[in-house]
């Protein structure tokens, strides 16, 4: 049971954040969440560590460490869908709202295909002082960030499958497209296909900054 009181620590934290989000009438601050789930990735490191440092045989520290990534990119995720389709502080409301699913009104207010038409109408009412520059930063940085973590955990899950460029840009723009068909679908978000562009552009950002060899010998580092 004691090997195991990091991990069921991080879990209960998940679980905690899950339970206020699923609750009608509850809504987590977007930076207490933020923390709740670094803490239980900080947890599930930690573990794997303390397991590897009193391992001696190279398979079971490998294995170790496979399970650990495992687990801290499944917590990632959980963070990821919780903020896409169930957070009060962007109202995702999912499946509520008198508008009909693949009606003309659910196209015209839950859909853009037109790319860089949203990027633009954020840029244009900012100049026209519309909304604030942190509402601009939020919505682009926002979508740059949210799947920069996939350029990581990928290329180390999937180092056999995923082991070029075109191949890891081909797996975001299927994984985003089904998460925006989602969101469209449940009305807990549009499809934009803006968002795809910086979902996509971020995660490969993240991509190329650890194909570069000392990013990759510090990622290494800090995973073994």
């Amino acid at each position: 049971m004691k090997k195991y009181i990091l991990l069921m620590i991080a879990g209960l934290l998940i679980l905690f954040s899950i339970c206020i989000d699923l609750a009608p009438n509850l809504i987590l601050p977007i930076k207490e969440k933020l923390i709740i789930y670094i803490i239980a990735m900080l947890l599930v490191y930690i573990d794997m560590k303390m397991k590897n440092k009193r391992e001696e045989n190279k398979i079971e520290i490998e294995k170790n460490r496979k399970i650990g990534i495992t687990l801290i990119f499944i917590i990632y995720s959980i963070l990821l869908v919780t903020l896409l389709f169930f957070d009060g502080n962007y109202r995702r409301m999912g499946f509520k709202g008198q508008i009909k699913i693949f009606s003309k009104e659910h196209f015209e207010f839950y859909s853009n295909i037109v790319p860089f038409a949203t990027i633009t109408s954020f840029f244009t009412k900012y100049i026209e002082n519309n909304i604030n520059l942190s509402i601009v930063v939020i919505n682009i940085l926002g979508n740059i960030i949210a799947f920069a973590p996939f350029g990581i955990f990928l290329p180390i899950l999937y180092k056999d499958k995923i082991n070029n460029i075109k191949k890891f840009i081909l797996t975001m723009i299927i994984i985003v497209f089904i998460v925006e068909c989602i969101q469209f679908i449940t009305k807990s978000g549009t499809f934009d296909v803006d968002d795809i562009i910086l979902n996509v552009l971020g995660a490969t950002i993240m991509y190329g900054i650890t194909r570069i060899k000392k990013v990759k010998e510090l990622i290494e580092k800090i995973l073994i």
